[in-house]
């Protein structure tokens, strides 16, 4: 008969394991982490399938980031460009 964990325990889980992903948690839930991962192969791979989840969600987070923090620079040389544009003069003299 396999055990069934409780739903409010999963979730207790998943906010340990998101402090580890983030680099916050400490050397007891490290500790709790690893252990849970060694009771089974099942936790081991939740833990690795949502490490991966984790990985990549952060990639494309850096990269949204990169890509708004380049449109500001471009956006900022334009109007400084723009800016000393002398204006240009019509009419004769």
């Amino acid at each position: 008969m396999a055990s069934t964990i409780p739903h409010y325990m999963l979730r207790v889980k998943y906010i340990l394991l998101v402090k580890h992903f983030e680099g916050r948690a400490s050397k007891d839930e490290e500790q709790e982490i690893e252990l849970w991962r060694n009771e089974n192969i099942i936790n081991n791979l939740t833990y690795l399938r949502l490490k991966r989840v984790w990985e990549e969600s952060s990639k494309r987070e850096l990269l949204v980031n990169k890509s708004q923090k380049e449109e500001k620079m471009w956006k900022n040389i334009i109007d400084k460009i723009i800016s000393e544009e002398e204006p240009v003069q019509t009419g004769s003299k």
